[in-house]
């Protein structure tokens, strides 16, 4: 290796006298040539090893020593190489990603080579080690060695342009550059310009590694990074959805008997009640592009069997009488999924409910369940070609019956019932083309039934009966906008362009959102009724009336400097008047925004909601009083004790549990309210002295 023996200590004189000894190079620059020699070539320094510095002092390295470091740096050369590499493919795939989602009307910096792979090609090319290591980065789960690659990969991307860094962020929306884009491209030749002329979008952390492999393609474009590490996807394990599918065969007898077991047996089936040929039409009404159907109403007409229903394939007089209860469907997905340790119920409890967001729906059960199986309806389709025939399939259902009187109004004499029902599967319907009807334009031409149409003026009659009642007992009925946002990724003509579309929506100038709502909060309200009669625990919501109801109904005076309530402290006194004071200013916003409602009325030649009402939503002081009122009220509470009163609802009693495809509260519900009715129907079943025998030796054991 050297002529210098290993172990042999070495001065930068001895080093120069070694290598250039037999030259004419003078001492001094033999010894300089020596120092800028191991201080600068890599090769040298593993020729030779500093031990010392003042003076400095070499020791010549064994062979065996000398042949580690070179394949150290030939291993470190090839890592160096690889690192550029997948630099460059992943550089180059995020340009074109950028590029392909620049308007051409305002061109970007020149393009690179199209580069479009696919994550199974990312994978098995030469990156693979880069992209998992990345993935594992954006995830947090990486080992200490990936985070090493992924942050390296990372920084070697280096900045970019900033129109491509820009598009890159999601600053051009439908395919036009944002104006900051522009105006940092049009003003490039000032210093402030080139002094961020690059950035990258891709900083060295978790959310850059998730940034960048969405950008070149390898995972999702739209995929929120925080959604994907908590493991709320659309994918499920590969065990559930095995599961799923086996309950997807099983429900069309295709299953193998070896494959099913005793729980998949309906423990309700002697009791479903059969509703598929009693009611004229199940109709579920809900946006265009709901696909979870998990709820519907009917309406029962004529009443001659007593219990409310029509015997089971008795449809002779569903067609005539006036309606004598609105029935209110449920999805049962506690039919396939029978108990909380059922391994899709684990995962529904761990997601706790379906998310609906701008990107698209993020399920609470596999889709093939929440959109088939477990849904009422038989299509994930909205219009009224589909009448709930179903092609002979029939869904089971969590049904609850509220009497009405013929007008359509709540029948307060008689106690509503609950029931697990079969259904057929339902008619689908918009909430526009309900409100089509209920504004008496008929529903489309001959879309739907004239019995549809009827039924929905019945529910319509009951839910605005409901809807004034409740606001008698101090319901907050007010109506706020919503911002219903979408966001979706158009690939047309090799173009990767984020599409935002925005709608306000102001639910209460629909009739049929009204209708379905009441209906929902009516069939909550006989549930938790029914559990507490009972006993039942059942997750029971409640909400206190506001401080500022309990201050402005005190005795005390309205006077600041009258006499306190006898026991009250200093700054419980202080906290009363604090409320009084906004109660009153709540009053007189609320009758601010009565006058304009008259006025607006006025103005409208007396026809309408008046104001801003209708489609257009509330005037300026209604909206300030109506979030007033949001901003004074109490917490909502949660117990399994027993019913509550909910002042936001003007209930008395309430329970969620008409959503349970896409709450797990709901589910809960489905299990206690479905246990409670299996032990009454197994009690009304068993005969009298058979049940005091059992329960004597229950005694006895």
């Amino acid at each position: 290796m050297c002529d210098g023996a290993p172990g042999e200590l070495l001065t930068a004189p001895a080093l120069a006298d070694l290598l250039y000894g037999g030259s004419s190079l003078p001492a001094p620059a033999a010894t300089a040539c020596v120092l800028r020699l191991l201080s600068s070539n890599p090769e040298a320094r593993v020729l030779f090893k500093q031990t010392g510095r003042k003076p400095p002092v070499w020791v010549a390295r064994p062979e065996r020593d000398v042949l580690a470091l070179e394949g150290a740096m030939k291993a470190a050369e090839a890592a160096a190489e690889a690192l550029g590499a997948a630099a460059g493919a992943l550089r180059a795939a995020a340009e074109a990603a950028a590029v392909g989602s620049w308007s051409p009307s305002s061109p970007p910096p020149p393009p690179p080579s199209p580069v479009s792979l696919s994550p199974a090609e990312w994978i098995e090319g030469p990156h693979r080690p880069f992209i998992e290591a990345l993935d594992a980065f954006a995830l947090e789960k990486a080992t200490q060695a990936q985070a090493s690659l992924a942050t390296a990969a990372l920084r070697a991307l280096g900045p970019l342009p900033a129109p491509l860094s820009s598009a890159l962020l999601g600053t051009i929306v439908g395919g036009a550059p944002s104006e900051s884009s522009k105006s940092s491209a049009s003003n490039s030749s000032s210093p402030s310009a080139n002094a961020n002329a690059l950035r990258s979008p891709f900083p060295p952390t978790s959310d850059g590694a998730a940034a960048l492999l969405s950008a070149v393609g390898f995972r999702p474009r739209l995929e929120i990074a925080s959604l994907r590490r908590a493991g709320l996807t659309d994918d499920f394990d590969a065990e559930l959805e095995a599961e799923a599918e086996r309950l997807l065969l099983l429900s069309s007898s295709t299953l193998p008997s070896s494959s099913s077991s005793s729980s998949d047996v309906d423990p309700d089936a002697r009791w479903r009640l059969d509703l598929t040929s009693s009611h004229r039409a199940f109709l579920a009404i809900d946006d265009a592009s709901t696909t979870e159907v998990d709820d519907a109403v009917s309406v029962e007409r004529g009443g001659e069997n007593g219990g409310g229903a029509a015997a089971p394939g008795d449809s002779s007089s569903i067609d005539s009488g006036p309606p004598t209860a609105i029935w209110v469907h449920v999805a049962d997905p506690t039919r396939w999924v029978p108990s909380p340790r059922h391994p899709l119920a684990l995962e529904a409890a761990r997601r706790t409910r379906t998310l609906y967001l701008p990107t698209g729906p993020v399920p609470m059960f596999p889709k093939a369940l929440a959109e088939g199986l477990f849904s009422l309806s038989s299509k994930g389709e909205s219009g009224g070609g589909n009448e709930g025939d179903g092609g002979g399939r029939t869904v089971p259902a969590l049904s609850v019956r509220i009497p009405v009187l013929p007008d359509g109004s709540p029948d307060e004499s008689a106690e509503p019932s609950l029931h697990v029902s079969t259904l057929r599967p339902v008619t689908r319907m918009t909430y526009d083309e309900a409100d089509e009807i209920l504004n008496g334009g008929g529903g489309g031409g001959s879309s739907f039934s004239t019995a549809a149409a009827e039924d929905l003026a019945v529910v319509g009659a009951f839910a605005a009966a409901r809807f004034a009642a409740r606001g008698a007992r101090g319901a907050a009925t007010f109506d706020l906008p919503e911002l219903q946002v979408f966001v979706d990724l158009d690939e047309q003509d090799d173009k990767r362009s984020l599409n935002v579309r925005v709608s306000q929506l102001w639910a209460g100038s629909s009739l049929a959102r009204r209708a379905v709502a009441e209906a929902m909060i009516a069939a909550n309200e006989a549930v938790a009724v029914w559990g507490g009669a009972r006993a039942v625990p059942l997750p029971f919501r409640g909400q206190p009336a506001s401080a500022e109801f309990a201050a402005a109904t005190a005795s005390a005076s309205d006077d600041d400097e009258g006499p306190k309530e006898s026991g009250s402290s200093e700054e419980e006194e202080k906290e009363r008047k604090k409320q009084r004071r906004r109660s009153e200013e709540r009053q007189e916003m609320e009758e601010l925004a009565a006058r304009e409602r008259e006025e607006g009325a006025a103005a409208a030649g007396g026809g309408g909601s008046g104001g801003r009402g209708g489609e257009r939503g509330m005037s300026p002081a209604e909206l300030v009083a109506a979030y007033a009122r949001i901003f004074s009220s109490q917490r909502s509470t949660l117990s399994t004790d027993g019913p509550a009163s909910h002042a936001g609802l003007g209930l008395e009693a309430y329970v969620q549990s008409t959503s349970p495809i896409r709450r797990y509260s709901d589910l809960v519900a489905h299990w206690q309210v479905k246990a409670a009715l299996r032990q009454l129907r197994l009690a009304e079943a068993e005969p009298p002295a058979a049940a005091a025998a059992a329960a004597a030796g229950a005694g006895e054991r």
